[in-house]
């Protein structure tokens, strides 16, 4: 179970049987894996504010800050948002990465 920054908490696997039991884990989640959601909604794992929207043909970036840090993610192109709006993020938890300190993959 991952508690994030500022969220919730997440089960999150592992690829790595020595994976530290506690401590200071970065997440990685591609763009594309991650949802906008209502930021009430239970899905939502933390809020987001929107910095900059991005149309590219069938796709959407969006540029969020979170309590957590930057997020990018990749939508598409009937998301419906603007610059300054809080959204929520929803993360699968079967696509999300774990890397520790030095970046090694657990």
């Amino acid at each position: 179970m991952l508690d994030l920054n500022g969220g919730r908490s997440i089960a999150a696997r592992t690829r790595n049987a020595h994976a530290p039991a506690s401590g200071a884990l970065e997440i990685g989640i591609r763009p594309a894996h991650v949802r906008i959601c209502d930021p009430a909604s239970e899905a939502a794992i933390f809020p987001a504010t929107i910095r900059v929207v991005e149309q590219f043909g069938t796709s959407t970036i969006l540029y969020l800050e979170t309590c957590a840090g930057p997020v990018v993610v990749e939508s598409g192109s009937e998301v419906e948002t603007k610059v300054g709006e809080t959204v929520g993020l929803a993360l699968e938890p079967s696509r999300i990465h774990l890397f520790d300190a030095a970046g090694t993959i657990i």
